[in-house]
């Protein structure tokens, strides 16, 4: 008994690829004229290969700005759950990058004494939910040696077919600058408060200059 085998061609439907390479043209800040001219052929092998590379590319220069961000940031799900954070957010909070994978919520490392009043989480909350809407304000931390940090939010929010998708968040320490405005008060306010003090001994024959 002889089997015959009868080889078959299967068609496959490549459009998907288009697709991508139309998003990838519409967001991609550059395109190489090389990689350009493979997207623009008809070779889908090559054309994927070059999307890979992009992405890869793009994912790249993503990675090295979020580390090298000197203001510490992170992203949530709506959910709360972190996705991603660069270093100076561990540095800000004392929370090691182990620690800050199996957390559950932002609250919990933002607000540890008290997760359901934590005042960033607010600030997110009215612009990445309620305003739906990039927004600001000013808060407070308390980071893992139980330090209360006052800091400058920025919120950015994601939205996928309506829906949130992901929350960005910029945490920058306002310390410095809240030292640096007192320095600079104490320094302006002295002349006047020696100045009454003289005054409060009658000694009022000099002006008072400011």
């Amino acid at each position: 008994q002889m089997f015959f085998s009868k080889k078959t061609t299967q068609q496959y439907d490549f459009s998907f690829i288009d697709e991508k390479i139309k998003k990838v043209k519409e967001t991609t800040i550059f395109i190489s004229d090389e990689e350009l001219k493979i997207l623009n052929s008809e070779n889908p092998i090559e054309k994927i290969k070059v999307l890979f590379e992009i992405e890869e590319r793009e994912l790249n220069y993503w990675q090295t700005f979020k580390n090298t961000y000197p203001v510490a940031m992170f992203c949530t799900t709506p959910q709360r759950r972190f996705t991603e954070w660069n270093k100076d957010f561990e540095i800000l909070t004392g929370w090691s990058h182990d620690e800050l994978k199996n957390i559950d919520s932002a609250a919990k490392v933002l607000w540890p004494i008290n997760p359901s009043e934590c005042r960033v989480c607010k600030i997110v909350g009215k612009f990445d939910m309620k305003e739906k809407r990039a927004g600001y304000g000013l808060a407070e931390i308390i980071n893992r040696q139980n330090e209360h940090i006052p800091v400058f939010v920025y919120v950015i929010p994601v939205y996928k077919n309506g829906e949130l998708d992901r929350t960005y968040v910029i945490v920058r320490d306002r310390r410095e600058e809240i030292n640096q405005r007192k320095d600079y008060l104490e320094e302006a306010i002295n002349p006047i408060i020696q100045r009454l003090e003289q005054l409060a001994q009658k000694e009022i024959r000099e002006l008072i200059t400011i």
